[in-house]
């Protein structure tokens, strides 16, 4: 199974002007990766201090976590790269040697 380092953004320009509405907002997508958590799709999820961007550790298919980014459209916006294991680096590394 694939593994991905996420990073994820708020688009502010996205958010009610409201700041209760923001927070009612902010915290329905709490509850969308909450869920995600309990299901095993994500693995870690942090936010920086600044509340507005932050990461996420998971695994799967693309395609699962490509349906669940839309889940936070258009609210969040996500970069996502595969990423290997130690041991699959080490295994990589090994098969290049002579």
């Amino acid at each position: 199974m694939a593994k991905y380092l996420i990073l994820w953004e708020t688009d502010r320009s996205r958010l009610p002007a409201d700041p209760k509405e923001t927070v009612a907002v902010l915290m329905k997508l709490t509850e969308g990766t909450k869920q995600a958590m309990k299901i095993g799709q994500l693995s870690d999820w942090g936010v920086y201090p600044s509340g507005f961007k932050g990461y996420v550790i998971a695994e799967g298919k693309a395609q699962d976590l490509n349906k669940m980014s839309l889940l936070f459209y258009p609210y969040i916006t996500f970069t996502a790269q595969e990423v290997l294991t130690i041991d699959e680096g080490e295994k990589v590394l090994k098969s290049m040697m002579p």
